[in-house]
């Protein structure tokens, strides 16, 4: 009879013990599980950011250099233009 319910408190405690590990393993899982979802939201909100800052700062400030750069070549292009124009001979 002793016997008996030794084997019965160590089969008791060995499920004990494996429902505990099962336990902490979905624990685990749980908190793997936030941290990956707290990963993917900082990442789409750096991207939201990233896009941001790209559509506010980035693309006007390309608009602008592009408007510049053609402004100047356009002026660059006349100057020529009016100097070419004082280097030829009067025609007649």
């Amino acid at each position: 009879m002793n016997q008996r319910k030794a084997e019965a408190d160590l089969a008791y405690d060995l499920q004990k013990y494996k429902t505990g590990q099962l336990v902490k393993a979905e624990e685990v899982q749980v908190t793997l599980s936030r941290k990956q979802k707290a990963d993917r939201a900082a990442a789409a909100g750096n991207f939201a950011q990233a896009a941001r800052l790209e559509a506010n700062v980035q693309k006007p400030a390309d608009a602008e250099r592009y408007k510049v750069e053609a402004l100047a070549s356009a002026r660059k292009f006349q100057l020529e233009a009016e100097a070419a124009g004082r280097r030829q001979p009067p025609p007649g």
